[in-house]
C-alpha cells in the first residue's frame, strides 16, 4: 500500500511540475498583452466610447462616438474588442470605423499595454504560486483519501488558471493558442472539482462515479 501511495505522489509531482512549467512559459505573454486605448460601453444595441486612456494613441476619437467595426470585423459585444486585440501586439496600429453625428469615418488607433503597471501581474504570479503551494501542503500532510486528492487537483487547476490568464496571442506560436484552450478547461475542471468535493466532504454523498474514477486515476470503484 505504501509503495502505491509513493508512486501516486511521484506521478502527481511530475504532472504538477509539467503544468507549472507550461504556466511559467506563458507568463511573458501576460506582460505583453495589448488593449485598445479606450473603453467601450454598450448602450442599447450600440457600442459607445465611454473613456479614452491615451488621446495621443487615438487622435480624432471622442467620447460618445459609436464604434462600428474593428479592423473590418463587426463588434457584437464589448468583449469582442478584448478578444481581437489579443491577436495584435502593443504598438500596433488598428483601423476602426466610427459613427459621429450620423457620419461614418475611419481612424487609426495604437494599442497600449493591457496592464499599465506590472503590479497586477506580480499579484497574479504570487496568488497562483501561493495556491499551488497550498495544494501540495494538503497533498503531503492531509489524510490519504479521495477528499485530499480531489481538493489537491482542484487547487492545482485553480492555480494554473490564475497563472495562465489571457495574454498576447502570437499567430506564429501555437503554444499561445494552446494556453487559451487550457485556461478554458482548467476553469471548468476547477468548478467540477469543487462540486465533486462538496459531495464527498465531510461526509460522502451521492457523487459522480465517472468523475471519481477520473480524479483517482483508477478504473475500479473502491471505497475511500
Amino acid at each position: 500500500m505504501s509503495n502505491n501511495v509513493n508512486t501516486r505522489v511521484i506521478f502527481y509531482l511530475i504532472i504538477n511540475f509539467l503544468l507549472i512549467i507550461l504556466a511559467v512559459i506563458h507568463l511573458p505573454k501576460i506582460f505583453n498583452r495589448p488593449k485598445a486605448p479606450f473603453e467601450v460601453a454598450k448602450v442599447n444595441s450600440d457600442l459607445i466610447i465611454s473613456q479614452i486612456h491615451d488621446k495621443q494613441k487615438c487622435a480624432g476619437l471622442r467620447l460618445n462616438d459609436k464604434i462600428i467595426s474593428w479592423d473590418e470585423y463587426n463588434l457584437p459585444s464589448v468583449a469582442t474588442i478584448d478578444f481581437l486585440t489579443s491577436f495584435n501586439k502593443i504598438g500596433d496600429d488598428v483601423s476602426i470605423s466610427i459613427e459621429r453625428d450620423q457620419t461614418r469615418s475611419h481612424i487609426s488607433v495604437t494599442l497600449i499595454p493591457y496592464y499599465p503597471s506590472f503590479r497586477y501581474v506580480f499579484i497574479i504570479i504570487f496568488v497562483g504560486f501561493a495556491i499551488w503551494a497550498v495544494s501540495f501542503f494538503i497533498l503531503f500532510y492531509g489524510p490519504s483519501n479521495l477528499s485530499t486528492r480531489t481538493i489537491h487537483w482542484t487547487m492545482t487547476a485553480l492555480s494554473i488558471s490564475v497563472l495562465m490568464t489571457t495574454g498576447e496571442v502570437d499567430n506564429a506560436n501555437i503554444f499561445t493558442y494552446l494556453a487559451e484552450v487550457l485556461l478554458y478547461y482548467f476553469y471548468i475542471f476547477t468548478v467540477a472539482g469543487l462540486f465533486f468535493f462538496s459531495t464527498i466532504f465531510p461526509v460522502q454523498k451521492s457523487g459522480s462515479l465517472a468523475l471519481r474514477k477520473l480524479l483517482t486515476l483508477d478504473c475500479r470503484h473502491s471505497g475511500q
